[in-house]
């Protein structure tokens, strides 16, 4: 749910910017004329394999690896997104101008690759370095800790994850409370 509604703009038109940024399409237009399918096709996929993989059995090997292969299959998307608009930002020239069968999916995996390594290029507001820079990362790392620090509140895994009432924050004080006493 999160993923199609909060992060709709992140991982949407991913095939879009990358045909745009990485194959030189110079328009929506043009990605119109040359793609068989609409922009939006990989993104409405991660969403149908996320609800997939959760109506599946509660505990089964089906849902947890199709759940796992769908969140690996969105985070390919965010880091693609990230790649393609990082690779603009950088001022690189297109590659495979050229249309073969494999230039999409080449530009999708070196999208990826660029949206893994350099994450940060993918935004706009990022300056040339110094202070600017230095303060937005460690901002972000602060931000991106205290969501995983709330995250596993027990408070917040009753709402968010049915059946998970004790999380592994509490299993590991009350562990650590145990060996103290003996």
């Amino acid at each position: 749910m999160l993923l199609g509604l909060v992060l709709q703009e992140e991982i949407g038109l991913v095939w879009l910017n990358v045909s745009m940024f990485l194959r030189g399409l110079p328009s929506v237009s043009a990605y119109t004329f040359v793609s068989m399918f609409e922009s939006d096709w990989p993104r409405k996929l991660a969403v149908l394999s996320l609800a997939g993989a959760a109506v599946q059995t509660p505990g089964s090997d089906l849902q947890t690896y199709g759940t796992i292969a769908a969140v690996l299959y969105a985070m390919s998307l965010l880091a693609a997104n990230l790649g393609a608009r990082a690779w603009y930002f950088m001022k690189c020239r297109p590659i495979l101008q050229k249309e073969s069968f494999f230039a999409p999916i080449l530009a999708y995996f070196v999208a990826m690759v660029t949206g893994i390594f350099f994450p940060y290029l993918g935004f706009g507001q990022i300056q040339a370095g110094g202070k600017a820079a230095v303060s937005l990362v460690i901002f972000n790392s602060i931000i991106v800790a205290s969501m995983f620090v709330v995250s596993d509140l027990d408070v917040v895994q009753k709402i968010i994850v049915v059946g998970s009432e004790v999380s592994t924050f509490s299993l590991t004080c009350s562990r650590v409370a145990n060996e103290r006493v003996h």
